[in-house]
């Protein structure tokens, strides 16, 4: 599945014929009129468990299940969550640890990025992913010391193995 939308408004006629590319290639497209709320969605679950696996080499589904690790990233999705609607963000959930698990239960072999990159020796996207949650949560006035943690966490890791 590719989403797609406008960043600044509804699905427009040049998103339209865009998305109609995509779909006659064979994708299955879905074309939104709130892209930001896709884009947020997306960020909890990576901000979820990106540094969680990344941190313990587990994958997606073992994060789930580890009753130390989950708590961790089911606190950091209720962190983006909070971000995300003080921002104005409208979720399409109530939950985000819900959703953050859910999205999990899908992947549960799932190895995110971060954890690549930590494996390969390159700098993550630690700044970018959680970093993009706590700086938001600074500019709205939301507290994030869950992200805050895994941040300088997987800076630390990052600095002592020289990525």
């Amino acid at each position: 599945m590719i989403r797609f939308g406008e960043f600044d408004g509804p699905v427009t006629d040049r998103l339209k014929d865009i998305a109609a590319m995509w779909a006659n290639a064979g994708f299955r497209v879905e074309t939104l009129d709130d892209i930001e709320r896709l884009v947020w969605e997306k960020l909890i679950c990576n901000g979820a468990f990106g540094a969680v696996c990344a941190l313990t080499d587990m994958t997606v589904g073992e994060a789930l299940d580890s009753e130390p690790v989950w708590p961790v990233a089911a606190a950091a999705a209720r962190e983006g969550g909070a971000v995300a609607r003080a921002k104005g963000v409208r979720l399409g959930f109530d939950d985000a640890a819900a959703h953050a698990r859910a999205f999990g239960e899908k992947i549960p072999g799932g190895r995110p990025s971060m954890w690549q990159d930590r494996r390969a020796g390159r700098p993550s996207e630690i700044d970018a992913i959680n970093g993009g949650i706590a700086r938001t949560g600074r500019a709205v006035g939301v507290a994030t010391p869950t992200h805050d943690l895994l941040i300088a966490l997987v800076k630390g890791a990052e600095a002592a193995a020289g990525a």
